[in-house]
């Protein structure tokens, strides 16, 4: 049976008349759960998490009690077909995103939610370390597609790094991440299969991806000192853009949004202010200094802007030519 049609049912049956020491067909099974984690609800993520894990185990040789395991195998394919049948048919909604709990179950704190009570300080701390190298290299991975949007191995870097964060936080019980992971990767698929290209709105999209990814570890930092996780501003927004951008006006051009932006009368907190001008004068001598490497680089390189910021600057310049 491929590894594509296999169901959670077909699992627990295989797990039933698999022996311990038949490798092959724990190889199998394992993928056949990878690829059913990745459409699953958050609580069976973590049940067929945990039966990966323990596969691991027993294909890599570190198995003291593989009959054991094989039993917690079959357990937790269980668990995870239970907690598919007891999810909500529809995901929960992201209207009013200043009401949506950032993790799953937990103590309440006000509207928001703690971390889980069994999340362990040592590997969260880790987890963040983590995330703020992949999202580093996000970063620098989407500048380089603002210049070369066919550039394979950067798009690789990128998923990449939605990829092993998704999977690391849905281990963690960090729902919210997981989830705003899991869309902006299924995003990302589309680029890799040459559906969309990464430029214009497209391009915005991935860069406000990463930063929200940022902003969410930051909630995950706030909790390990006893803060509440709020959800930030716009996840609600985002995670509907990256369900169906082009519902929203995103396209390869520049996102309908800021073309209407753009036709709008300044406010007056738009009009530039001398440090306004000093900014644009350093970014200006960084453009200067920045010889054969990239603007986008050379600038964010220097602090003077986010990468969303020089994103979106290499969006409008291209826009321009």
């Amino acid at each position: 049976m491929s590894d594509q049609k296999l169901t959670l049912d077909d699992i627990a049956a295989l797990i039933v008349q698999l022996e311990p020491t038949e490798l092959a067909g724990l190889a199998h099974v394992r993928r056949g759960l990878h690829v059913i984690a990745e459409s699953a609800p958050t609580p069976a993520q973590r049940s067929i998490a945990e039966a990966i894990r323990r596969i691991d185990q027993m294909t890599g040789g570190r198995a003291s009690d593989p009959s054991g395991l094989l039993a917690d195998i079959g357990a937790f394919i269980e668990e995870a077909i239970a907690a598919v049948e007891e999810s909500a048919a529809e995901e929960p909604s992201f209207s009013a995103p200043e009401q949506v709990p950032i993790v799953g179950p937990s103590a309440e704190v006000g509207r928001f939610k703690a971390l889980p009570a069994e999340a362990d300080p040592a590997l969260l701390a880790e987890f963040i370390t983590e995330n703020r190298d992949l999202i580093a290299s996000a970063e620098a991975a989407l500048l380089k597609l603002e210049t070369d949007p066919e550039n394979t191995e950067a798009l690789n870097t990128v998923f990449r790094a939605f990829h092993t964060i998704k999977g690391t936080s849905v281990f963690l019980g960090l729902d919210h991440i997981s989830m705003l992971a899991h869309r902006a990767e299924s995003f990302l698929s589309r680029i890799r299969d040459k559906e969309i290209r990464c430029v214009g709105g497209y391009a915005d999209l991935a860069f406000r991806s990463v930063d929200m990814l940022k902003d969410l570890t930051k909630t995950a930092q706030d909790a390990l000192g006893g803060e509440p996780m709020v959800a930030p501003d716009g996840l609600g927004d985002l995670m509907a853009l990256l369900a169906e951008p082009e519902a929203a006006g995103i396209s390869e051009g520049i996102c309908e949004e800021a073309s209407r932006a753009a036709e709008m009368p300044p406010r007056s907190d738009d009009i530039p202010t001398a440090q306004d001008k000093a900014d644009r004068e350093e970014k200006e001598r960084t453009i200067g200094d920045q010889g054969d490497q990239p603007v986008g680089g050379a600038i964010e390189r220097s602090k003077i802007s986010s990468p969303t910021e020089v994103g979106q600057m290499l969006q409008k310049q291209s826009s321009t030519h």
